[in-house]
């Protein structure tokens, strides 16, 4: 409701001075007789990457079957970079891709693994997350998305 329907997306800063807050954020479309959708969990200053904590993303896909996409919040008022690799199950890497995110900035990469320049299909591959920004924090996590139903999987980083 906050982008309104069909119209827009976003990040969603929430500040609180509960320490026990529990943050959720859901998407649900119609999809024939019932519904599909997918649901984040808000993310926490250690949950973010950082210059000291890079990430890995599991599961990339991109093929006939599904697609990835990458998405990427800046958490803090200073502009930073992230460098975003892929590494196949055989152990071949892509990249690096070097995103520039404005303070406060978001994007979404389409089909990542592409984008880093893998070339066929892409099963069972991770991202690689880091930023040479001192003082930055990004959230991140991937969409997999079916390509024949658009039903989408949340992989969180780890």
């Amino acid at each position: 409701s906050v982008f309104g329907v069909g119209e827009g997306w976003g990040a969603v800063e929430i500040t609180s001075d509960i320490p026990d807050l529990v943050v959720y954020s859901q998407t649900i479309a119609a999809a024939g007789v019932g519904s599909i959708g997918s649901a984040l969990p808000a993310f926490g200053v250690s949950d973010t990457l950082r210059a000291d904590r890079p990430v890995t993303i599991a599961a990339v896909e991109e093929n006939a079957g599904a697609r990835t996409n990458l998405l990427l919040a800046n958490a803090t008022a200073v502009a930073m970079a992230v460098d975003i690799r892929l590494v196949t199950p055989d152990r071949r890497a892509f990249g690096p891709l070097r995103v520039h995110l404005p303070p406060k900035g978001m994007t979404q990469i389409n089909r990542v693994a592409g984008a880093v320049g893998a070339t066929g299909d892409v099963s069972g591959a991770y991202l690689s997350l880091s930023t040479p920004t001192p003082d930055a924090a990004c959230a991140a996590a991937t969409t997999v998305l079916d390509n024949h139903t658009q039903d989408t999987r949340v992989v969180l980083p780890r």
